[in-house]
């Protein structure tokens, strides 16, 4: 008998529009640092990226520690297994 595989859930919408919202902001800042390009100094370069990192909200980077911190958990509970978790 064929062994059945299991399904991740389905993501709504509402979800999709949340995760790529999350992706939007991630990457916002970098695209920011990048806009000035080229620097004329590492030093110029430097203080435009502590610029933009001091923009980031509290809750923003409070979030992305809790979904790290429960990705390793859950990396641990598997004995080291890759995690998806979504």
């Amino acid at each position: 008998m064929k062994e059945q595989r299991q399904l991740k859930p389905q993501r709504t919408s509402k979800q999709w529009q949340t995760r790529l919202q999350s992706r939007e902001r991630r990457s916002g800042a970098s695209n920011k640092v990048y806009t000035d390009n080229p620097f004329e100094t590492l030093e110029a370069l430097q203080a435009k990226i502590i610029e933009e990192v001091d923009k980031i909200p509290l809750d923003m980077i409070r979030a992305a520690f809790s979904d790290h911190k429960r990705r390793l958990e859950e990396c641990v509970r598997r004995n080291g297994a890759s995690v998806e978790i979504c």
